[in-house]
């Protein structure tokens, strides 16, 4: 098995996105308040209603990062392609909330650790380790 360092840390990246996608399930259930661990102060709010479908739409993400991870872990290379796709959907998918009036407070953390997956993604060295050219 010839991971990258890249490679470990997507596989990394891709598991804390897929805990980042459980605790969404509980905020749409409404079980868990919103807070930004990268701000300071009492800054905590609800979602304003349960959201069944987004609930469901989360877990079902939550289960694909962790297959997804595993694979990188194998270094799969259909794994590394499906990464790639999911890392821009999940990062499209939180730009619609950001513009349907969701707080910033809200996404930035799954923003941020798209961002870095997708970055992780596409270094020359993780592509060449996954076999894509």
């Amino acid at each position: 098995m010839n991971r990258p360092l890249a490679g470990t840390l997507l596989a990394i990246g891709a598991a804390i996105a897929a805990l980042l996608a459980l605790l969404r399930v509980l905020q749409m259930l409404g079980i868990m308040g919103v807070q930004n661990p990268f701000l300071f102060g009492p800054e905590k709010f609800f979602l304003p209603s349960v959201n069944w479908l987004g609930a469901i739409m989360y877990v079902i993400l939550a289960l694909i990062w962790i297959w997804a991870a595993r694979g990188l872990w194998n270094v799969d290379p259909q794994s590394w392609l499906f990464v790639v796709v999911l890392a821009i959907f999940y990062l499209i998918l939180d730009i619609v909330y950001l513009l349907t009036g969701t707080p910033w407070q809200a996404v930035s953390t799954s923003i941020l650790v798209s961002a870095v997956v997708l970055i992780l993604a596409i270094l020359p060295g993780t592509r060449a380790a996954y076999q894509q050219t």
